[in-house]
């Protein structure tokens, strides 16, 4: 939502902008000599013409600021994600660890979060995390222990995976048996 009020004030900056530009030149326009041999009709279409140049300057220029801006480099985007990696170690349900199973659900979800708003190609997330995203599931869901440390309220392993990491855990899983495998 704060990026949709940024572009709204970049957007309505700019047209403020060409606005007085417009303005501020129109009357000096009207003085030269070519708009002395026009007529009101053509003067009429040569400022259309020229607002509807600066307004579509204004979309080109927005447009390119919001392309530019959009989303992280897929480096930065595959840093992020390897920093959520980073000490993640497989879970064992008879041995819980609570800030173990909870970095476990913090990776699982960021990783979800990467794959179904594409930072990342699908091809590079499973190819890094796929294996790794589908084992670290299964362990938590089949782990029903109350995990230590989370008392107030309780959680249990499964309580770890959001909605979002169950869907794509049943996505990346679907994708996983459609790739070829390698010999």
């Amino acid at each position: 939502m704060d990026r949709i009020w940024r572009v709204a004030f970049a957007v309505a900056g700019l047209a403020a902008v060409a606005f007085f530009t417009f303005l501020s030149l129109y009357r000096q326009w009207l003085a030269l000599d070519i708009f002395s041999r026009l007529d009101k009709d053509q003067t009429f279409i040569v400022m259309l013409t020229f607002l509807g140049l600066t307004f579509l300057a204004l979309i080109v220029g927005v447009g390119a600021w919001l392309k530019s801006s959009a989303a992280p480099s897929d480096e930065q985007a595959l840093h992020r994600l390897e920093q959520a990696w980073t000490g993640v170690n497989y879970i064992d349900c008879d041995n819980l660890i609570g800030p173990a199973v909870e970095k476990a659900g913090n990776a699982l979800q960021m990783t979800a979060m990467y794959w179904r708003k594409r930072f990342l190609s699908k091809d590079v997330i499973h190819e890094q995390y796929g294996s790794v995203y589908i084992e670290l599931f299964e362990q938590l869901d089949g782990c029903d222990k109350n995990v230590p440390g989370y008392t107030k309220p309780v959680k249990t392993c499964k309580q770890f995976l959001s909605a979002l990491v169950r869907a794509v855990y049943l996505e990346i899983k679907a994708y996983a048996a459609r790739q070829p495998t390698k010999s």
